[in-house]
C-alpha cells in the first residue's frame, strides 16, 4: 500500500511538471485546443514515464507541506522549459514583424493562429508555416519527447539553479534575434534597397511623387523576393527546429546541474 502512495505522490509531482510544460509550450498551448485533450496529455506523458523514474518524494498526506511546495516547483520547471520553446519559437514573429514594417503590411491585422492576438500578413504567414512545417516534421513528438526527457536531467523534487544560470538568457535571447534576423532579412533587404532606389529617384527627379510610385513597387519587390527565397527560408526553419530542442536541452542541464 504504501509503495502505491509513494508512485501516486510522484505521479502527481511528474504531472505538474508536464501541466506546466503543457501549459506555455508552443502549439500545445493554443487556445485551439480543448482544455480536456491538454489536461489528458499531461497526466498521460507523467503515467508513461512514472515506471522509469526513481525517487523519494514527500507524501501528500504525512507531508503535506513539503509536498504543495514541490508540486508548486515542479509546474514552475514545467512552465519555464514550456517558455524557453515558446521564446525560441517566436523567432517568426520577430521575422514577421520585421517583413510587416518595411513592406507597410503592419497596419493590415490578422488573427494569428494558435495565440488568439493580433498580427500583421506576413507574421501570420510565417507563424503557420513554420507551425505546419514544426508539425509535419514531428515537433509535437519532440516536445513530448523532451518533457519526458526531463525526467532524467532534472531530478524530481530535487533540481536547483546554479550560480551562472543567468548567462543562459541573454545567449538564448541572442539566438533568437539572430536567427528571426536571418528568416526576414531576404526580403527585409530587398526592401531596404528599394528605399534607396526610390530616395535617390525622389532627389534626381523631383517632379515625380515618390513615395505614390514606391507603395506597389515595395509590394511588389516584397512578394517577388518572398517567392524566391522560399527555398532559403524552408533552410532556415530547418535550423530553427533544431535550435528549439538545442535550447531546451541546454536548459535542462543546466537546471538539472
Amino acid at each position: 500500500m504504501n509503495d502505491v502512495l509513494q508512485h501516486f505522490n510522484l505521479f502527481l509531482l511528474m504531472a505538474a511538471r508536464t501541466s506546466g510544460f503543457i501549459l506555455a509550450a508552443p502549439i500545445l498551448s493554443s487556445v485551439y485546443w480543448p482544455n480536456l485533450a491538454k489536461v489528458a496529455l499531461a497526466l498521460a506523458l507523467a503515467a508513461f514515464a512514472v515506471p522509469s523514474v526513481h525517487a523519494s518524494v514527500p507524501d501528500m498526506i504525512t507531508q503535506p507541506g513539503m509536498f504543495v511546495v514541490d508540486f508548486a516547483l515542479e509546474a514552475v520547471v514545467g512552465v519555464v522549459l514550456g517558455f524557453v520553446a515558446t521564446w525560441t519559437f517566436n523567432t517568426i514573429q520577430i521575422a514577421g514583424q520585421l517583413v510587416d514594417l518595411q513592406m507597410g503590411m503592419a497596419v493590415a491585422d490578422l488573427a494569428m493562429p494558435g495565440f488568439g492576438q493580433q498580427s500583421g500578413v506576413f507574421t501570420a504567414v510565417y507563424n503557420l508555416w513554420f507551425s505546419l512545417l514544426f508539425i509535419g516534421m514531428g515537433g509535437l513528438g519532440g516536445l513530448a519527447s523532451a518533457v519526458l526527457e526531463s525526467f532524467r536531467l532534472i531530478p524530481i523534487a530535487d533540481w536547483h539553479l546554479p550560480a551562472d544560470w543567468m548567462a543562459v538568457v541573454p545567449q538564448i535571447m541572442g539566438t533568437v534575434m539572430l536567427m528571426g534576423v536571418d528568416v526576414a532579412l531576404p526580403v527585409f533587404a530587398s526592401l531596404f534597397l528599394c528605399d534607396i532606389t526610390f530616395a535617390l529617384l525622389a532627389r534626381a527627379v523631383p517632379q515625380m511623387n515618390a513615395f505614390v510610385v514606391e507603395l506597389p513597387a515595395k509590394l511588389l519587390v516584397g512578394f517577388a523576393s518572398f517567392a524566391v527565397a522560399l527555398p532559403v527560408t524552408v533552410g532556415l526553419f530547418r535550423q530553427l527546429l533544431t535550435v528549439v530542442f538545442l535550447n531546451l536541452e541546454s536548459v535542462m542541464r543546466l537546471v538539472g546541474g
